[in-house]
C-alpha cells in the first residue's frame, strides 16, 4: 500500500512538473507568435504567400520564419523578400527580441518605419530596400549596436541621415541611395571605422564632400552619385588603399581631378560624369592607371587640351569601359600610330560630342576583336571609315553620325554579325545603297541620313536571296540623299521587322550591358532622328520604336498599297521628294502610326476618310500637294491646325477657312433671304395662274366665248414661268451645295 501510494505521488509531481514547464514554454512561444500575427494583420498578401500563418502549422515552420537552436521556439529570422506584399510595418515587430535578420526587400510595404524597431537589440542584418517606405530614418536605429547591414534604400526616406548611426561600431553596409534624404553628408559617419560600403547615390543631400572621409580606412565602395554634393573632390581619398570604387557623377563637383586619384593602387571602377570638373588629363594615363582599373566614366564635365594616348589607354589590361564623351578635347585623333596591335579586353568607348579632328586610326580595327561598342559622333573627323573589321568582329553599337567622313561606307562591317546600331549619318559618305548589310541579322538601327549616297534602292530577286533582308530593322533613316527610282516600299515589304504587331509584354531599350562585380552595367543607346516633324534627341529607344525616313530624296511614282502591310510603323516620312497620285487608303491599315508627313510632294485627289480611324495619330503634315476635297473629320482629325494643310488650293472643311460646297461668289446672307422671298412669291403666282389656266381651259370647252380670253390667260402664264425658270436652278444649286 505503501509503494502505491508513493508511486501515486510521483505520478501526480511529474505530472505538475511538466504542465509548469509546458505552460512556462507556451507562454514563451506565445510572444512570438502573437507578435507575428499582429504583422501579418497589417499586410496586404494578394497571392496568399503568407497562407501558411495559421495555427495550424507551428509559427516555426511558417514561410519565411526561422527560429533559433540555442533559444528554441524564438524566431531569429524573418524573411519575405520579393514575395508580393503591401501594407505597413507593425509596431509588434518590436516584440521579436531574438530577431537577428529582417529581410522585407522588393515588396510594397508603405508608411514609416516604427520606433520600435530599436528594441531589437539583437538585429544585425535589416533590408527594406524597394519598397514605398515614407517618413524620416528613425533615431531608434543607434540603439541597435549589434547591427551590422543597413540596406533602405530605393524608398521615398525624407530628412537627414540621423546622427544616431554613428554609434553603430559594428556596421559595415550602408545603402540609403534612392530617396528623399538631404541636408549634409553625416559628420558622425567618420567613427565607424568598420565602414566597407557606403552608397547614398540618387537623394539630395549637400554641400562638400570632407577631407575626413579618410578615416574609414576600411572603405572599398564609395557610392555618393546623384546628388546636389559641390565643391572639389577631396585629394585625401587617397589614402584609402582599399578603395575601389568612387561613384561621384551627376553631382555639381567642381575644380579638378586629383591627379593622384589615378593612381590609386586598388582602384577598379572610377565614374566623375555631369560634373563641372576642368582641367587636361595625364598623357600617359594609360601607364599611371593601375592594372585593376575595369571603368573610367568622365564624360559631360570640362576636361580639354589633348586627349590621353588612346593606345596606351585601351591596352590597361583589364579596362572595359571608357567614356570621355561630352567634354572639349580637342586632340588630332590621328595623331596615334602604331604598326602593332597588341590585345585588348576593351569593350566600351565612347569619345563622342568633343573637337576631335582627324582621322580615325586604322588600329581602331584592331581594337573591335573585344569591342562592343564604339561612339566616335559629333567630332571633327574626317578621311574614310577604315576598311579593317575582321571576321569575328563583336561590334554591337557603331556611331559616327555629325563628322565630315568621306568615301564609301566600310564594306568590312558585313562582318560585325552582332551589329544592332549603325549610324553614319551626317556625313559626306557616298555609294550606292548598301544592300549587303542585310547579311546583320541583328541590325535594328540603319541611319544613312544627309550624306551623298545616290541611285535606286531596287527590290532584290527572291529567287538570288531566299531569305528576308533586315529581319531585326525598326529604325531606317536615309532621308537628305540623292536616292531615285521608285519607292522602295516592294523591298521594305520584304522586313519582317516593319509588319510584325505582336508587342513583348516587356518591352526594352536598345541597349547594351556587361555584368561586373558592381551588378548589370547598362548603356542605353541615345540617337537623333527626325520624329513627328522635329528632330528628336532620344536618349533611349525602345525596341518596338519603328519608323521609315525616306525624305529629301528624288523618288518618284506613286505610294504604292502594299504601305498598308507594315502594321509595326509608328512614324512615317516620305516628305520632299517628287511623289504622285493619290493617298492610298491602305495607310488606314497602320494602326500604331504617330506620325505621317507627306509634304513637298504633287499628290493630287482627296485625302482618305478612313485616315480618320487613325486614333494614335499625334503629327500630321499634308502640305504643299495637289490635293482636294473635305478633310476628314473626327478622332485625331480635330487636333491638327491648317499648316497640315497649307499650299493645297482645293482642300475645304475644318480647320481650313474655307467650307466644302460654297461658292466663291456666293451672296450675303441678307441678299440670300431675299431671294430666298422672291421665289416663294414667285412660286405662289405660278400655282394660281396653273389654277386659273385650268379653268379656262373647262369653261373654254363648254362656252367658246371664253377662249380669247383664256389664250391672253396663257400668254401671262408663260411669261411667269420663264420669269420662274432661272430662280429655280438657281435654288436647286444652293441645295445641292448644302448637301454636299
Amino acid at each position: 500500500m505503501a509503494l502505491q501510494l508513493l508511486t501515486f505521488i510521483l505520478l501526480f509531481g511529474s505530472s505538475l512538473w511538466l504542465q509548469s514547464v509546458t505552460g512556462r514554454r507556451i507562454l514563451g512561444n506565445e510572444t512570438d507568435r502573437l507578435a507575428l500575427l499582429e504583422f501579418k494583420k497589417q499586410i496586404y498578401d494578394p497571392y496568399e504567400a503568407l497562407i501558411s500563418w495559421n495555427d495550424s502549422i507551428h509559427f516555426c515552420n511558417w514561410v519565411g520564419i526561422t527560429c533559433g537552436h540555442r533559444h528554441q521556439q524564438r524566431v531569429i529570422s524573418l524573411d519575405l523578400d520579393g514575395k508580393e506584399l503591401g501594407g505597413i510595418i507593425s509596431p509588434s515587430i518590436g516584440n521579436l527580441t531574438f530577431l537577428h535578420y529582417f529581410y522585407i526587400s522588393n515588396n510594397s510595404f508603405h508608411g514609416k518605419i516604427p520606433q520600435e524597431i530599436g528594441k531589437l537589440i539583437r538585429l544585425q542584418f535589416i533590408s527594406f530596400f524597394n519598397n514605398t517606405l515614407e517618413g524620416e530614418i528613425p533615431n531608434c536605429f543607434g540603439n541597435i549596436s549589434s547591427i551590422r547591414v543597413i540596406s533602405l534604400g530605393g524608398n521615398g526616406l525624407q530628412g537627414s541621415i540621423p546622427k544616431s548611426l554613428g554609434q553603430l561600431t559594428n556596421l559595415y553596409y550602408l545603402t540609403l541611395d534612392g530617396n528623399n534624404l538631404s541636408g549634409m553628408f553625416p559628420v558622425s559617419l567618420y567613427n565607424l571605422s568598420s565602414l566597407e560600403i557606403i552608397s547614398l547615390g540618387k537623394n539630395q543631400l549637400q554641400g562638400n564632400i570632407p577631407e575626413s572621409l579618410c578615416q574609414l580606412t576600411n572603405l572599398y565602395y564609395l557610392d555618393l552619385d546623384g546628388n546636389n554634393l559641390s565643391g572639389m573632390v577631396p585629394v585625401s581619398l587617397y589614402n584609402l588603399s582599399s578603395l575601389k570604387v568612387i561613384s561621384l557623377h551627376q553631382n555639381k563637383l567642381s575644380g579638378m581631378f586629383p591627379a593622384a586619384l589615378y593612381n590609386l593602387s586598388s582602384l577598379e571602377y572610377l565614374s566623375l560624369g555631369h560634373n563641372q570638373l576642368h582641367g587636361n588629363l595625364p598623357r600617359d594615363i594609360g601607364l599611371t592607371l593601375h592594372p585593376n582599373l575595369k571603368v573610367l566614366s568622365i564624360e559631360s564635365n570640362l576636361f580639354s587640351g589633348r586627349i590621353p594616348d588612346l593606345f596606351s589607354l585601351v591596352s590597361v589590361p583589364s579596362l572595359k569601359y571608357v567614356d570621355l564623351s561630352h567634354n572639349q578635347f580637342n586632340d588630332i585623333l590621328d595623331g596615334f600610330s602604331h604598326n602593332t596591335c597588341s590585345g585588348t579586353n576593351l569593350k566600351f568607348l565612347d569619345l563622342s560630342y568633343n573637337k576631335l579632328s582627324g582621322m580615325i586610326p586604322k588600329y581602331f580595327g584592331c581594337l573591335v576583336g573585344n569591342l562592343s561598342v564604339l561612339n566616335l559622333e559629333q567630332n571633327n573627323l574626317n578621311g574614310p571609315i577604315p576598311d579593317a573589321y575582321t571576321k569575328g568582329c563583336k561590334l554591337q553599337i557603331f556611331k559616327v553620325n555629325g563628322n565630315q567622313l568621306r568615301g564609301k561606307l566600310a564594306r568590312s562591317l558585313e562582318n560585325c554579325k552582332d551589329m544592332e546600331v549603325l549610324d553614319v549619318g551626317n556625313n559626306q559618305l557616298s555609294g550606292t545603297f548598301p544592300f549587303w548589310l542585310e547579311s546583320l541579322p541583328q541590325l535594328r538601327v540603319l541611319i544613312l541620313q544627309s550624306n551623298k549616297f545616290y541611285g535606286p534602292i531596287t527590290q532584290k530577286s527572291k529567287a538570288a536571296d531566299s531569305h528576308y533582308p533586315f529581319p531585326m530593322l525598326h529604325v531606317f533613316d536615309v532621308s537628305l540623299n540623292s536616292f531615285i527610282g521608285k519607292l522602295p516600299l516592294e523591298y521594305i515589304c520584304q522586313w519582317q521587322s516593319m509588319m510584325d504587331t505582336d508587342i513583348p509584354q516587356l518591352a526594352h531599350y536598345i541597349s547594351w550591358q556587361n555584368t561586373s562585380f558592381l551588378g548589370n552595367f547598362t548603356y542605353q543607346v541615345p540617337l537623333e532622328i527626325a520624329s513627328k516633324g522635329i528632330n528628336l534627341e532620344m536618349e533611349k529607344i525602345i525596341e518596338t520604336f519603328t519608323i521609315i525616313n525616306l525624305s529629301y530624296n528624288k523618288f518618284q511614282g506613286d505610294i504604292s498599297v502594299s504601305i498598308g502591310e507594315l502594321k509595326a510603323l509608328m512614324g512615317l516620312n516620305l516628305s520632299a521628294n517628287d511623289l504622285i497620285g493619290q493617298i492610298p487608303s491602305s495607310l488606314a491599315q497602320l494602326s500604331r502610326l504617330e506620325s505621317l508627313d507627306l509634304s513637298r510632294n504633287r499628290l493630287s485627289g482627296e485625302i482618305p476618310q478612313q485616315l480618320g480611324s487613325l486614333t494614335f495619330l499625334e503629327v500630321l503634315n499634308l502640305s504643299q500637294n495637289h490635293l482636294i476635297g473635305m478633310i476628314p473629320q473626327g478622332n485625331q482629325f480635330e487636333t491638327f491646325s491648317i499648316a497640315s494643310y497649307e499650299g493645297n488650293e482645293g482642300l475645304c472643311g475644318f480647320p481650313l477657312p474655307k467650307r466644302c460646297g460654297v461658292s466663291k461668289r456666293a451672296l450675303p446672307l441678307a441678299s440670300t433671304l431675299e431671294k430666298q422671298e422672291e421665289d416663294s412669291i414667285s412660286l405662289l403666282d405660278w400655282r394660281f395662274v396653273i389654277a386659273g389656266y385650268c379653268s379656262g381651259v373647262i369653261i373654254g370647252v363648254v362656252i367658246g366665248q371664253t377662249m380669247f380670253w383664256k389664250i391672253i390667260g396663257c400668254f401671262k402664264l408663260t411669261s411667269r414661268m420663264e420669269k420662274f425658270k432661272p430662280k429655280q436652278r438657281s435654288k436647286k444649286s444652293k441645295r445641292h451645295g448644302r448637301v454636299k
